[in-house]
């Protein structure tokens, strides 16, 4: 087995940690009420549990192109263009949570949590993924068996 067949791929496991930190994000509170004593994460809504399954279906996309050598490209692709998506709503939903904090009293104490956030930064890496099925290279072996041979 070549040192280039038994390297792993990049832009695949790049995608999958992508999906993996927003499903993450997902779970993490989006919205804090009261200094923290109330916490929503994002899978209590409708969005939230989208995101979820986009990062799902990310993940899949991804992993079934680390493990398929000719269709890698189609894969990377869709999951790219999913990771677009997500990434533009969880910039919406960000943009909606800082006009909800607004709109709240003072009195709830509303703070934004880490969890969009997280999503936004995943499915800014699932649609970042590299274009190409890159690998690692092994370094070039040089040849030193004719070094000091007079000619």
């Amino acid at each position: 087995m070549s040192a280039r067949r038994a390297a792993p791929a990049v832009a695949p496991v790049v995608a999958l940690v992508g999906a993996a930190t927003v499903a993450l994000g997902t779970v993490l509170p989006w919205l804090t009420l009261f200094a923290g004593l109330h916490r929503y994460a994002g899978v209590a809504g409708l969005y939230g549990r989208l995101l979820l399954l986009g990062a799902l279906v990310g993940g899949v996309c991804a992993w079934r192109a680390w493990r398929a050598r000719q269709a890698s490209a189609r894969y990377l692709a869709a999951a790219r263009g999913l990771g677009l998506a997500l990434l533009v709503a969880s910039l919406w939903l960000i943009r909606n949570l800082f006009v909800t904090r607004a709109a709240l009293s003072a009195m709830w104490v509303p703070r934004a949590g880490p969890g969009l956030f997280v999503c936004a930064a995943g499915a800014l890496l699932l649609a970042l993924a590299p274009g190409r099925r890159l690998t690692a290279r092994a370094a070039p072996q040089l040849d030193h068996r004719d070094l000091g041979r007079g000619a």
